[in-house]
């Protein structure tokens, strides 16, 4: 009876909280013991898939946050992705967006570009050739 269903994912939730178990630390309350707060979560609604994953460091209460969409039309995927990184150091804030045309089920053409929201300066434009096996197990881009 294992063939009368099918299966397919339509999304997923994950929420972590890091926390410092050392008692030989100074620290002594319980929200100086708490590290980051992971979240990813994602939905699939036939053709369209959005992600968010974000980690949160209490101590200085900074985010690394990425929110993701994609949209499926016939033999072509649109994408589109934002990046947030508060962190002082490292801050950034990017929008990546990119086309792959699939002309068989195997073989594919991407075209990404990604962008520095903060002083408007192209990070990276990415072309590629993507060979996709049936199993989708794996695959290969060049």
């Amino acid at each position: 009876m294992k063939d009368n269903f099918t299966y397919s994912k339509i999304g997923h939730f994950n929420l972590s909280q890091g926390f410092h178990l050392d008692d030989s630390s100074e620290r002594t309350s319980f929200n100086e013991k708490l590290t980051r707060l992971y979240l990813d979560t994602a939905y699939n609604a036939g053709s369209w898939d959005v992600s968010l994953t974000d980690y949160y460091f209490h101590q200085g209460g900074e985010h690394i946050l990425s929110l993701s969409g994609r949209r499926r039309v016939e033999n072509v995927n649109l994408l589109a992705q934002y990046k947030y990184d508060s962190f002082n150091e490292s801050r950034l804030e990017t929008i990546k967006v990119g086309i792959q045309f699939l002309p068989l089920d195997t073989l594919g053409f991407t075209f990404l570009k990604e962008q520095d929201l903060e002083v408007q300066e192209n990070i990276s434009s990415i072309y590629q050739v993507d060979l996709i096996p049936h199993n989708n197990c794996w695959y290969v881009n060049f």
